[in-house]
């Protein structure tokens, strides 16, 4: 997970924007209340697979924003 942070933050540098994981988790947390953006993930996951959008968030959350 750490490429994945470390790429995040060097285009975040090289475009000169700087997100807080503050801002960040609030901004998913805002997405997550949003009926059409968890409608579009329905779209987006196949039926046969089991996904939990909570479960993915904390994930999300614990192991990417955290390191932000």
């Amino acid at each position: 997970m750490s490429v994945i942070v470390e790429t995040f933050k060097h285009f975040m540098e090289r475009e000169g924007t700087r997100v807080t994981a503050a801002t960040f988790l609030g901004n998913l947390e805002a997405k997550l209340t949003n009926p059409s953006f968890l409608g579009d993930l329905d779209q987006l996951i196949t039926a046969d697979l089991e996904y939990d959008t909570q479960a993915t968030a904390n994930t999300v959350r614990d192991a990417l924003i955290s390191r932000l």
